[in-house]
């Protein structure tokens, strides 16, 4: 889906952080949690980094390592969020 939404023409999407298979969303939750802190707060400047910051975290959570490596951004990671 991430991927038709980049092609689309005359206002698709410019990057998109989507997992590369089907995943559990509530297993999803604490990453985005973490990913999204990252970009807003200031801690990261580029989706790239935020992204980053957020998998590098150790989480106990089952099949925790198998999701972020599932997670993957399409699109450029050193895309800038303009705050």
């Amino acid at each position: 889906m991430a991927e038709k939404l980049l092609w689309v023409e005359n206002g698709g999407i410019v990057a998109a952080v989507a997992p590369t298979t089907s995943m559990n969303n509530m297993a999803a939750s604490p990453l985005a949690a973490r990913f999204y802190q990252n970009l807003l707060s200031g801690k990261a400047d580029t989706i790239g980094e935020a992204l980053l910051l957020a998998e590098t975290v150790e989480d106990p959570l089952p099949g925790w390592r198998d999701m972020i490596l599932s997670v993957q951004i399409l699109g450029d990671p050193a895309l800038r969020y303009q705050r």
